[in-house]
């Protein structure tokens, strides 16, 4: 399996518990697990800041173009 390479600041995705498409950004990386910040699930911005989660970084990708279009539509509400 091939290393993720994660990094503070990083717009990433995964799938959530529920099976949502969660996108976030990276806030702290240590070896085995990120905390990423929460921005949308499934497309849906979240116009509130949840505590970080911590996600295993084999679980994280990067994000897409689409995805990066919607986080700074995000950032402009915050």
């Amino acid at each position: 399996m091939e290393k993720v390479k994660i990094a503070v600041n990083d717009l990433v995705y995964y799938r959530g518990r529920t099976g949502a498409e969660v996108m976030g950004r990276v806030r702290k990386v240590n070896r085995v697990n990120s905390k990423v910040e929460v921005l949308a699930v499934d497309g849906w911005i979240k116009p509130w800041r949840d505590r970080p989660q911590v996600v295993a970084k084999v679980f994280l990708r990067r994000a897409t173009a689409g995805m990066v279009d919607l986080a700074n539509e995000y950032e402009l509400l915050a």
